[in-house]
């Protein structure tokens, strides 16, 4: 076998025919690179693009910081709404503790004045009427509006 090797590659066409014989499997070789880079870009073209959407994900991102900005925004908005909110429960707290104090008070003041009206009233019940009634009705009621001990 080495010798025909030898035999043919001394013809000048038998180069020919390797020639044209590497040159088809590099054709070959070149093909099918060709073939599996197309088949990556395909694959690459598909995985940019988010399948429940079809959309890419570029534009995916971009519609995320957009509903993040507004997000932001909305969160903004509310902490300084319940900032407000807070500072008016504070208001209608001091409010309330002013008016139970104020209402305390009044309370307290009632009754010390039920104390001296039942005073009064237990001092015109103990008084004894004189011989003449109608002398000692005035007297009483004379008393009474001058705050005076019978």
């Amino acid at each position: 076998m080495p010798a025909f090797l030898l035999t043919a590659l001394a013809n000048p066409k038998a180069w020919g025919a390797v020639g044209v014989a590497l040159a088809l499997a590099l054709l070959g070789l070149q093909t099918t690179r060709l073939s599996h880079a197309k088949h990556d870009l395909a694959a690459a073209r598909t995985a940019l693009i988010d399948p429940a959407t079809r959309r890419t994900w570029q534009a995916e991102a971009a519609a995320d910081l957009a509903s993040l900005a507004t997000a932001r925004q909305a969160e903004a908005d509310l902490a300084a709404a319940l900032s407000v909110q807070n500072q008016a429960v504070a208001a209608l707290k001091t409010q309330g503790d002013a008016a139970t104090a104020s209402a305390l008070r009044a309370v307290q003041a009632a009754r010390s004045h039920v104390v001296a009206a039942q005073i009064a009233a237990a001092r015109i019940l103990a008084a004894r009427p004189g011989p003449d009634g109608c002398a000692s009705a005035d007297q009483l009621i004379l008393q009474a509006t001058q705050g005076a001990q019978p």
